[in-house]
């Protein structure tokens, strides 16, 4: 008998594991009138944002509430339960989603024995349409964030959903744990504090700062200075018109720079670097072990130090030596020019004309 119980025990939660429910969609629409420079606050605990900007002074709200269920009746009372709150304050607009507990039994036998359907309580995926004057905050721990076409300052607490960001006039700052990060077209400054996540990023005109743990960066067309602090992970940059610092634990850095100075410092990874050596300010750097490669144009100048432990120093340009030993060299090539440093302890050098 035993075996009887613990047989069809296994075959009904194998058959149950099986099937996840049938999905089932709740659609919610709500508009406002609002002024010109508007904001917008969202909080949206489970679910797609995307927020866009258009010519018409009215804010368009729809969203999909989406559940799983075991039957019809399951999914509406579950849905009852995500409440979708918009209330406006003036020239602000508040959207909250909002999870009350199921106490009404219509949490099904399947999710309170395994608790393992990802969206067993629902999410909710927004579609705003906003005017292009507006100031923007979200949240949202779990979900893809879209953002276009506005006008205003946007401030974005994200999770583990991708982030994209594009055509906006005002500052930027994103804070989030993990996915990927997409920013183009921002004329503003940019701030962006993640854990683990890849940053793809072109065409800002301002400053740009990036935090991250682990994860590669990949920018181009910024007109402006830009910061990065990073343990690990690859960075490519090209086409940047302002003052680059890199600091990291681990990875790679390859830079084209057409104005700016640079200070790089890593633990390890190589650094290739091509710049015109326009600023008058110190370029300056050092990786732990990994070789060092200054690409410079013809005509350009500038005094050099140059100091590797384990490793060989290449010139291939024009260099007035002022002073020289087996892993050191001083010296001038042009007529003038900002101060550059080269350190590594483990790795090569070399200084080049491309």
């Amino acid at each position: 008998m035993f075996r009887i119980i613990v047989y069809i025990l296994i075959s009904f939660i194998s058959g149950a594991v099986s099937v996840r429910g049938t999905a089932f969609k709740f659609e919610y629409e709500k508009s406002f009138e609002l002024p010109q420079k508007a904001e917008l606050l969202i909080i949206n605990l489970n679910g797609r944002i995307e927020v866009r900007g258009v010519t018409e002074k009215t804010i368009t709200i729809r969203a999909i509430k989406n559940v799983r269920a075991v039957d019809q009746t399951e999914a509406e009372r579950v849905a009852e339960h995500i409440e979708i709150k918009a209330e406006k304050q003036g020239r602000r607009i508040l959207i909250n989603t909002r999870y009350h507990d199921l106490a009404d039994g219509a949490e099904s036998f399947w999710n309170r024995l395994f608790k393992s359907d990802d969206d067993a309580f629902g999410s909710v995926d927004f579609t705003i349409l906003v005017p292009e004057e507006c100031a923007l905050e979200m949240k949202s721990p779990s979900g893809a964030i879209r953002v276009a076409d506005l006008v205003g300052d946007i401030h974005v607490i994200g999770g583990s959903g991708p982030v994209e960001i594009s055509n906006i006039r005002g500052n930027l700052s994103i804070n989030a744990t993990s996915g990927e990060i997409d920013i183009s077209g921002i004329e503003g400054n940019v701030d962006v504090d993640v854990s683990s996540s890849n940053i793809n990023f072109g065409y800002v005109e301002g400053a740009v700062e990036l935090q991250t743990t682990s994860g590669d960066k990949v920018g181009t067309d910024i007109k402006g200075s830009l910061k990065i602090i990073g343990t690990s992970g690859k960075t490519r940059l090209s086409k940047i018109n302002g003052d680059i610092g890199i600091k990291s634990t681990s990875g790679e850095v390859n830079a084209e720079q057409e104005y700016g100075s640079f200070h790089i410092e890593t633990g390890s990874g190589n650094i290739t670097v091509k710049t015109e050596l326009l600023s008058e300010n110190e370029y300056f750097f050092e990786t732990g072990s990994g070789r060092v490669n200054l690409l410079v144009p013809e005509f350009a100048s500038g005094s050099v130090n140059m100091e590797t432990e384990s490793g060989e120093i290449k010139v291939d340009l024009p260099l007035t030596i002022r002073n020289q030993s087996e892993k050191k060299l001083i010296g001038n090539f042009g007529m003038s020019g900002p101060k550059i440093t080269i350190l590594t302890a483990t790795g090569d050098i070399r200084l080049a004309q491309y």
